[in-house]
This record gives C-alpha cells, structure tokens and sequence, in this order.
C-alpha cells in the first residue's frame, strides 16, 4: 500500500493577545504545489481543535485560558485522507490585567552617559508580571530672563515619551521662540 505524503507545514504562524486570558493565532496555508489541506488541528498542551480550511481567513482565538500562562502551540495541516503535515510551533504567553505601579523608584548611581535605577515589584500583579519597560520623562521649565538674574515666574513642564524604552537625546535645538512660547525638538 502506497501512502501519501501529508500537507505542506502552515506558514508565518503569528499570535496576538486578544484579551485576559485569550490569544489569537493566524497562519498562512502551505505553499503553493502541497497536497490539499481539508482542515487544521490547533494543540494545545491540554485541547486539540479542528478548524476548517474554508476560505482565507486562517486564524484561531483560543479563550479562557489561564492567566499569564506560558505555553506552546501548535498548528498542524491534515488532508482529507487524515496525513498530517509536520507541526509548526509558536511560544506565546495568555492575557491578564497590566500589573500595578512599581513602588519606590530610586536613581542610585549617575554618570556621563548612564544612571542606575532601583524599585520594588508592584504590589497588585493582576496574575503575572512578564517584564519591566522603562520610558523617558523630558523636563522642561520655562522662565523669563531679567537683566543678569532668573525671575521667579518659571512654568515647568512634564512630557513622556510615547514609546517606551529611552533613547539618547541628539541633535537638540530651539526651533521656535516668542514671548509666549517656545519649541525645542531632539
């Protein structure tokens, strides 16, 4: 007895948080020239699902797992004969709730060109904390300048940056002043 082959291995296997306690994978059919899928199995370590190979739309969402648990999942293709395609693998981490503040930040150290920074993990961690993600604040104050002396009428300004993860500042400069603003950009 001559047995074919099974399907082609799903390509570009993604996954996206979707909310607490649900991730959402998406893949690409085999290539071009495999055998025929009819269906796919997605496994987890405890459930295996069938999802059916209808249309473009190849994607999964996987609900009420537990939260912020790590594990692996597994995509695999299956021709109407019941061949299976080798497994194609994804590691991703369930959805919770952002953990709270961290408490008691301290820059302990400084340098020219680096600082040293301490705290202590949130106390409420809404069932996992993955990672820590540093921002960069940007302090900028504003004062009008008497002859040789400051005034006392200085406006400060607070400003994070929108992405996480600091950066150097380069090439700052003044764009723009007059007697009621003023634009400084990096």
């Amino acid at each position: 007895k001559n047995l074919s082959p099974g399907p082609g291995s799903v390509q570009n296997l993604t996954s996206w948080l979707v909310e607490s306690g649900s991730v959402g994978l998406k893949w690409d059919p085999p290539l071009p020239g495999e055998d025929c899928v009819d269906h796919y199995i997605v496994e987890t370590r405890d459930n295996e699902y069938i999802v059916n190979a209808t249309g473009d739309k190849l994607q999964y969402i996987l609900s009420n797992l537990t939260l912020c648990q790590h594990q692996i999942f597994s995509i695999q293709s299956a021709n109407s004969q019941g061949a299976l395609s080798k497994p194609a693998l994804i590691y991703t981490t369930s959805g919770a709730w952002a953990p709270g503040e961290v408490t008691e930040p301290e820059v302990t150290q400084t340098g020219s060109h680096s600082l040293h920074l301490e705290w202590k993990r949130p106390l409420e961690l809404f069932g996992c904390l993955v990672m820590y993600s540093s921002c960069t604040e940007y302090t900028v104050t504003l004062a009008a300048l008497g002859v040789g002396k400051l005034h006392d009428n200085d406006t400060t300004l607070t400003q994070f940056t929108e992405k996480c993860g600091p950066e150097p500042v380069t090439a700052l400069k003044v764009d723009n002043v007059d007697t009621r603003s003023v634009t400084v950009s990096w």
